[in-house]
């Protein structure tokens, strides 16, 4: 019996072409949401989150963007490296960590009800291009 080895992906390519635009316009699709949900008042400063008792602010959803872009590659990379269907598992990886990342804002206590919606829509503007991005054909 013989076992099917995957070809190995090409990194630089795989870092240069998805990773990179994926880890710089993701944050700035996220930074032009973050600031359109301030200006109508949805992420209002005055709302502290713990643990850090803070506002959220744009630098905390730049940083976490980053690191979730991060993240996402690497796990799309030991998709591509390990499995026959990598793509297709990364997309049913994402929708189940988007899912369980739509629970925390509704745990965050006395927040407004337009918070914990601009929450979810910063959520939505940073899966979305992470996804495309990542996994996206390039030439």
């Amino acid at each position: 019996m013989t076992t099917a080895t995957l070809p190995a992906p090409r990194w630089g390519t795989y870092l240069r072409q998805n990773v990179l635009p994926a880890v710089i316009v993701t944050p700035i699709i996220t930074v032009i949401v973050y600031l359109v949900l301030e200006a109508i008042g949805w992420m209002p400063d005055t709302v502290l989150v713990q643990p850090a008792n803070q506002p959220i602010t744009v630098i905390p959803v730049v940083m976490l963007t980053i690191m979730s872009t991060l993240g996402a590659s690497l796990v799309y990379a030991g998709l591509q490296r390990f499995t026959a269907t990598p793509t297709r598992i990364f997309y049913i990886v994402a929708a189940v960590v988007f899912l369980i990342m739509a629970i925390p804002p509704f745990s965050l206590p006395n927040v407004p009800t337009e918070m914990i919606i601009a929450l979810q829509v910063l959520h939505v503007a940073a899966a979305v291009p992470i996804v495309w991005l990542l996994t996206r054909r390039t030439a």
